[in-house]
């Protein structure tokens, strides 16, 4: 198995400001398809563990910013939950639960 990438499915969360269907490009022109994804601090454990060892291993020297940060309210106070960040510049397909391409997410 290739150890160059991490392969980590998440618990459910809520998304936050999520560009699934059209990509962003306020900051790139080629666009960016991207959410952020809260999850709980018991939720947050493992996968931060498995983030932390994964830089560990494969970027000793450097020092970088994790994709995730505790979560604060409008008052500036930590709600105790995080917010993990996702992008990529290539557009997912969406599945149906029988694996159907879905052309067009509907939204209720």
């Amino acid at each position: 198995m290739d150890d160059k990438y991490l392969k980590i499915t998440t618990p459910l969360g809520i998304a936050k400001w999520p560009w699934l269907t059209k990509a962003d490009t306020k900051f790139d022109a080629a666009g960016v398809y991207k959410t952020d994804l809260l999850l709980s601090s018991s939720d947050t454990k493992g996968i931060a563990s498995q983030l932390k060892a994964f830089y560990e291993k494969h970027f000793p020297n450097t020092k970088g910013k994790m994709p995730y940060k505790k979560e604060v309210d409008d008052t500036g106070k930590e709600t105790g939950d995080y917010i993990f960040k996702f992008k990529t510049k290539y557009q997912e397909q969406h599945h149906h639960i029988v694996q159907q391409v879905i052309k067009e997410l509907l939204f209720i």
